[in-house]
């Protein structure tokens, strides 16, 4: 059984990139991001936190994605994920 846990977040506004950046601080999570409207942003310098409580912090997510129809979702778990991806902006993948 693998330690490694896969995280698709959605969404980098003011909440998104905070779970972002508590999901990046353990080594477990490898995390892939849909980020529409910040994308090139993301992809270029990552996200920077600036928190009273955590200091200044940059990070980059493992995968970045501009639509949820470019995650590449296991076979196996496709039925549990399509809900998430299903936007006018997502192919549905077959099930």
């Amino acid at each position: 059984m693998s330690n490694q846990i896969d995280v698709l977040l959605y969404g980098l506004g003011a909440i998104g990139s905070f779970y972002a950046f508590i999901l990046t601080r353990n080594d477990r999570v490898r995390l892939t991001v849909v980020a529409r409207s910040n994308y090139d942003a993301v992809k270029e310098n990552g996200i920077f936190l600036d928190s009273v409580n955590h200091g200044q912090n940059r990070f980059r997510p493992h995968h970045i994605h501009l639509t949820t129809s470019s995650v590449h979702i296991k076979p196996s778990t496709r039925r549990q994920w399509w809900p998430a991806c299903s936007q006018p902006s997502a192919k549905r993948p077959p099930l």
